[in-house]
């Protein structure tokens, strides 16, 4: 590139048309302080190699995942900004994941197509694969169904049985949700959380605007309430009723490990382990319970462009336990220094992670 094109600079209306954006994603990349265009005399934006290299990079994010909001977070705690030549790593990433994407989806519709030439009818598998290899990204979802306050109005549940299904739900050796009534109202009180309401869709579906997820309690052949079910948008789980003996004393240990600030034998290193699988884009699913592994997959072209945007880890150092019981670790890496949370089971499997892309718990539980 010559001086004169490096200096060469091209108005809002000419990188629309050239780059394929829309001049309002221009002014909407700017609103969210993505990019500075600078100004001619006359006062018009111009976008010259500084802007159309980053405009280059959100395009990347984007594609990989990421909500204008994190990117912002991202790159604003990124210096330096890795060079071109480390974002079209990310972009040659991405597009091999869209392929490999593209690729399976057709295999399968092959095999499926070859099964119907046979009049052979096709099995509910089959119907939900086809189905799965149409969604290749998940959508947004909705604010709440749950919007609608007269349906939300028109859904009433008496004292007898909001009190049946009051109490505790072992979700894994490190949640234990806590569901608590007044008589008209349910609440879910995680611990070191103040509670929050819970609302309900049904007589059995209540949904947490919070979390934004819906729980489901189940009942035996008896009417007893056994168990809850939690589904958010990445994942499903069970949780099984426990007696307040058990739940005080898993509360107990939970509680006595915040008060010591001791981390779970072992997190720093199944940490840096995760981190180093996402960097060379292939984590071992098999040191992450199956919630987890299912979530990380979804997640993982985020995490891997996050991953590659940052730079290489320097140092992993600990600097607590969270009031959820998560161990939480210092990640410094070549361009930024930030903090991520782990919780791992008693052998070692990583059941949750939050980090630096978004500050939402990517985790086995609420």
């Amino acid at each position: 590139m010559n001086n004169e094109e490096s200096h060469a600079t091209i108005t809002a209306a000419e990188c629309a048309s050239r780059t394929g954006l829309t001049v309002r994603a221009l002014r909407v990349y700017e609103e969210h302080g993505l990019i500075s265009p600078v100004r001619s005399a006359g006062g018009w934006r111009l976008y010259g190699t500084p802007e159309l290299v980053r405009l280059n990079t959100i395009s990347v994010l984007k594609a990989a995942g990421l909500s204008l909001a994190e990117i912002k977070t991202m790159t604003k705690m990124c210096s330096p900004e890795p060079p071109l030549h480390d974002v079209l790593k990310i972009q040659r990433d991405v597009l091999q994941c869209r392929r490999m994407e593209i690729e399976r989806g057709l295999a399968l519709v092959e095999t499926v197509l070859v099964t119907l030439n046979d009049h052979e009818p096709l099995s509910i598998d089959e119907l939900c694969n086809l189905v799965r290899s149409n969604d290749m990204s998940e959508p947004a979802s909705p604010a709440s169904p749950k919007d609608d306050t007269n349906d939300l109005a028109a859904v009433l549940v008496g004292a007898e049985t909001l009190e049946r299904y009051a109490g505790h739900y072992q979700l894994n050796e490190h949640s234990v949700i806590n569901i608590i009534s007044d008589g008209t109202h349910l609440y879910s009180h995680p611990l070191g959380l103040e509670p929050y309401e819970l609302t309900p869709q049904s007589t059995t579906e209540f949904y947490s605007a919070r979390t934004n997820a819906t729980l489901t309690f189940l009942a035996d052949t008896s009417g007893k309430i056994t168990s809850l079910t939690f589904q958010a948008d990445n994942f499903t789980a069970n949780a099984v009723r426990i007696d307040s003996t058990l739940a005080g004393q898993l509360h107990n240990r939970l509680t006595e490990r915040i008060r010591n600030q001791t981390p779970v034998p072992g997190s720093e290193a199944a940490l840096r382990r995760m981190l180093d699988g996402i960097a060379c884009n292939q984590p071992n699913y098999a040191e992450m319970g199956p919630a987890f592994a299912n979530i990380m997959r979804k997640q993982l072209p985020v995490f891997h462009a996050g991953s590659l945007y940052l730079g290489g880890i320097q140092s992993i150092e600990f600097k607590g336990v969270g009031n959820r019981g998560w161990d939480v670790y210092e990640v410094k890496r070549e361009r930024a220094t930030s903090r991520w949370r782990i919780a791992c089971d008693s052998s070692g499997i990583i059941t949750g992670a939050m980090g630096v892309v978004t500050d939402l718990p990517i985790s086995a539980g609420p």
